[in-house]
């Protein structure tokens, strides 16, 4: 294990990017454990860190769906949720995969990380939202933060 960064959670490991970044991160013989349970169940996040040493966050776990409370619920509870257990675990640094789409439509043909965000859909928006609670949380709370706009 590579000293200092300690055990990574990742949730959505099974999905995507996590069934691509998981490998990687253990090629490179670091400790990362893959979420089991229901973010959308508090207790649920709380029982697997109690089971679990974590010391850092990857957040994968999103959707994309028509039905806006299920894209609140998974874009932006399981969120929340998870940031309320890691503070309550002492667990200060998380990586948010969020999405272009919290730009909305482009003003430039590549979109800059100082661009403003205009989401003008359900899915953007409730990125947004979600990255809303993860810099409320690195400003309030102590928490590193890394944002990803994929």
């Amino acid at each position: 294990m590579v000293m200092g960064i300690g055990n990574i959670l990742v949730t959505g490991a099974r999905g995507f990017m996590g069934s691509h970044l998981v490998p990687y991160l253990w090629s490179r013989d670091l400790n990362v454990l893959a979420f089991e349970g229901d973010l959308l169940d508090i207790n649920s996040i709380r029982l697997f860190f109690h089971n679990h040493h974590i010391d850092q966050i990857v957040h994968l776990v999103g959707t994309f769906l028509w039905d806006l409370d299920q894209q609140l619920a998974l874009n932006f509870s399981t969120t929340r949720h998870l940031l309320e257990v890691a503070e309550e675990f002492w667990v200060k640094k998380i990586i948010f995969t969020s999405s272009g789409a919290v730009y909305g439509d482009p003003a430039w043909e590549i979109s800059y990380e100082d661009d403003i965000c205009l989401p003008n859909t359900w899915y953007g928006l409730s990125k947004k939202f979600a990255e809303e609670i993860v810099e409320y949380y690195r400003r309030n709370q102590g928490f590193q933060t890394v944002i990803l706009r994929f």
